[in-house]
């Protein structure tokens, strides 16, 4: 149990309590989570090509603990309001982010 409120002590404190109240809390988780694979991919690759980065939506899931389902709806809120872009190449499992900065 005490590891549980460990883990989520320290996923509350990457989360933006300004966009929390601008979009609501599992939208902010997302953002969060693809901000910090933007930095991780930057920091492994260098410039990435108009800021598009690529991230598995099982990946993104399994790091937010949320459903596929439940990710699908708050990622398309999060593009509704101009924060992310997202775009899927035909025939690839990879869904590529961009950032709206």
């Amino acid at each position: 149990m005490l590891e549980n409120r460990e883990y989520q002590q320290s996923l509350n404190e990457d989360v933006n309590p300004a966009i929390v109240r601008e979009v609501g809390y599992g939208e902010a988780v997302i953002y969060s989570a693809l901000v910090n694979e933007f930095k991780d991919q930057t920091a492994y690759f260098g410039f990435l090509e108009d800021g598009w980065f690529h991230c598995q939506e099982t990946e993104l899931a399994a790091q937010t603990e949320m459903t596929e389902r439940y990710l699908r709806k708050k990622v398309r809120k999060l593009q509704r309001l101009g924060f992310i872009e997202k775009r899927k190449l035909y025939g690839e499992n990879l869904n590529y982010y961009r950032l709206a900065v």
